[in-house]
């Protein structure tokens, strides 16, 4: 999705992937994909953006990406 450009399947597939990764505690991975996934997010309605705001900052925290989480947050 992501290297074919289209941005509603990098959302989903991108935010998808992001939770299954902290799942796994893939921290930094998961930080990665949710990134992805707010490149596209003016796709989505304000409260989908906030909760994957947060995810961002929350998994960005735990890898010590401390201006990335601060910039999410």
């Amino acid at each position: 999705a992501i290297g074919a450009g289209d941005g509603d399947a990098t959302v989903d597939l991108a935010w998808r992937a992001g939770d299954r990764c902290v799942a796994l505690g893939a921290h930094r991975q998961a930080a990665l994909l949710y990134g992805e996934a707010l490149a596209h997010a003016d796709r989505l309605p304000i409260s989908d953006v906030r909760r994957l705001l947060e995810a961002r900052a929350t998994t960005c925290l735990r890898v010590e990406l401390v201006h990335e989480a601060a910039a999410a947050g």
